[in-house]
């Protein structure tokens, strides 16, 4: 008991001061940190941030943003009565509010914390606050100005999160305001690119790997040199133009037939792009582009890819059973091989990916993302083993609602009779069947 009394006067004076000297990190508002908990988890006085419309926190950036080019930020906090001040920020990408974008470079008032402690977080998600909440007359307001670096590789736009505390100086949590905002910061346009120039080995589809083009589907294109050496990269909300998967990422770009298409992700041996909406059969030229638009601007040899109307697959696992998982989300596999996972039970209705089953019907255009499920608009043939599926099994063939349009979705349900083991899933549409490599999925009373 002494000791936890002795510990408790350690802590009380931090405490009693409202954390002025370094106060504790997450407390920006990140609705994925600790559900966007902010400085009111210990000032609650007023309850809630933003008590009223007399104070404020405001933040002034350069604006947009160049990867790796440092930038000062200035974060002021006003209200008419306070005569104390204090501050939390962070910056998170876009595409992923719990990914750190970039880094903090403190002064002498501002401190950085990771995860409770202080330092350059290596990485890791990073805070800057107050080091010494300082005191003013009332109503003059605390500015703090310090330093962030972006990202070194372009990551999409950047989110930055923040609250101040506008204090009453009692010696007290009791009586702050805490309020609190965010602020988009975008890509410069005139960032630069630094691409090599790339090399085009191979077009085929995102499921099966088979050499293949149709309307919509995804792609994989293999090759070299389509990053520069280290960079992964997956395009995501902060990427988007308009609503829609971005035609110039990371400092590439993918044309068809001269159009340029949809990128999803990008390595420096692969690509994964969605197919524009070509229906005429044949070969199509396919070129990699990097630095699109810039000055130094370098295309690839040009390859080629076969198009149909449809190029039916299923994604696979380890090319052994198809990529399937039920409704709620519990994932339908072997777990032997794939961790987590179990086999289908008969009268389950099983959801299983796959691409290159045609347009929808609703069309949905390149680099959409499906709002609303749109079956395909070719009819199409279901079969488990030996087995023809009716309407009431067969539910469902169409695009992957909240994803890209070329991810589609075959929506089973298993018949009641259907025996224990690995048992082929097959589609025919159009003449052509999905490949049987790997088009199993286990089943097991």
């Amino acid at each position: 008991m002494s000791r936890l009394l002795l510990l408790s006067c350690l802590l009380l004076p931090e405490f009693l001061l409202g954390f002025s000297r370094n106060p504790p990190a997450g407390r920006s508002g990140v609705p994925t940190d600790n559900g966007g908990v902010t400085c009111v988890a210990c000032h609650r006085t007023f309850v809630t941030v933003n008590p009223d419309t007399d104070g404020s926190v405001t933040i002034e950036t350069a604006g947009e943003f160049v990867p790796g080019v440092a930038q000062t930020i200035k974060v002021s906090v006003k209200h008419p009565t306070s005569v104390r001040w204090g501050f939390q920020l962070t910056a998170r990408l876009i595409n992923n509010s719990n990914d750190q974008a970039g880094s903090f470079t403190g002064g002498a008032d501002t401190i950085t914390r990771c995860d409770g402690t202080g330092g350059s977080c290596e990485g890791a998600r990073q805070f800057i606050g107050h080091a010494n909440a300082p005191v003013t007359a009332a109503g003059v307001g605390g500015t703090f100005t310090f330093e962030w670096t972006p990202p070194a590789n372009e990551s999409g736009d950047v989110m930055l999160y923040f609250a101040g505390n506008a204090a009453d100086n009692s010696g007290s949590n009791a009586g702050d305001r805490i309020y609190s905002g965010t602020k988009r910061i975008t890509l410069s346009a005139s960032a630069g690119c630094s691409n090599p120039r790339p090399t085009l080995t191979r077009i085929v589809s995102h499921a099966s790997g088979e050499n293949a083009l149709s309307p919509n589907m995804l792609l994989k294109i293999t090759g070299a040199n389509m990053q520069n050496a280290g960079i992964q990269r997956s395009a995501g909300i902060g990427n988007f133009v308009n609503g829609f998967y971005p035609k110039a990422f990371s400092c590439v770009a993918v044309e068809i037939n001269g159009q340029r298409t949809a990128i999803v992700a990008a390595t420096p041996s692969e690509l994964t792009i969605q197919a524009p909406w070509i229906v005429d059969p044949g070969p199509h030229v396919v070129t990699i582009i990097a630095n699109p638009g810039k000055s130094n601007e370098l295309r690839s040899d040009v390859g080629s890819a076969m198009a149909s109307m449809v190029a039916p697959a299923f994604y696979t696992v380890e090319g052994m059973f198809v990529r399937a998982r039920l409704a709620d989300g519990t994932v339908i596999g072997d777990p032997d091989v794939l961790a987590g996972s179990r086999a289908a039970k008969p009268g389950e209705v099983v959801l299983i990916s796959g691409t290159g089953f045609g347009l929808s019907d609703p069309v949905w255009q390149n680099g959409e993302v499906a709002l609303f499920e749109a079956k395909v608009a070719l009819p199409y043939t279901v079969m488990l083993g030996e087995t023809v599926l009716d309407a009431a099994d067969a539910q469902y063939l169409g695009l992957t609602v909240g994803s890209i349009s070329g991810l589609q979705q075959l929506r089973v349900r298993i018949p009641d009779a259907t025996p224990d083991g690995m048992i082929p899933v097959t589609v025919m549409i159009n003449g052509i069947s999905t490949p049987a490599a790997g088009a199993m999925i286990p089943v097991k009373r």
